[in-house]
């Protein structure tokens, strides 16, 4: 029994590994900036570089991101939003209009 549940946990940590390297980084900074927000990395301390460099050494800050309850993404312009699906346990989410002068201004006619 005890086998069976460490498998189905390394199954998950592996589909979240997959899930976060088939992102482009756009979004891997959208939500490490999410990341920082939360009250545990701001408690931490940690820079949205040194979450980053963190990902290399251990799977927790990808399993942070995946459990994020609250999300905004008005950091960026971000045209898919495909990858917000994956994360489950979202209960708050906010997105603002792009910026004029991050996308030029004959966009935001």
């Amino acid at each position: 029994m005890k086998r069976k549940i460490r498998k189905r946990i390394t199954d998950k940590i592996e589909q979240d590994i997959v899930w976060w390297n088939d992102l482009d980084l756009s979004w891997k900074e959208e939500f490490i900036s999410n990341l920082v927000e939360s009250q545990e990395y701001k408690d931490k301390g940690l820079s949205p570089d040194e979450i980053f460099e963190g990902i290399k050494f251990s799977t927790k800050v990808i399993t942070d991101i995946v459990n994020l309850k609250k999300l905004d993404i008005s950091r960026k312009v971000l045209s898919d939003l495909t990858p917000i699906f994956y994360l489950k346990n979202i209960e708050e989410f906010h997105i603002s209009e792009p910026d004029c002068e991050e996308i030029g201004r004959a966009s935001c006619r």
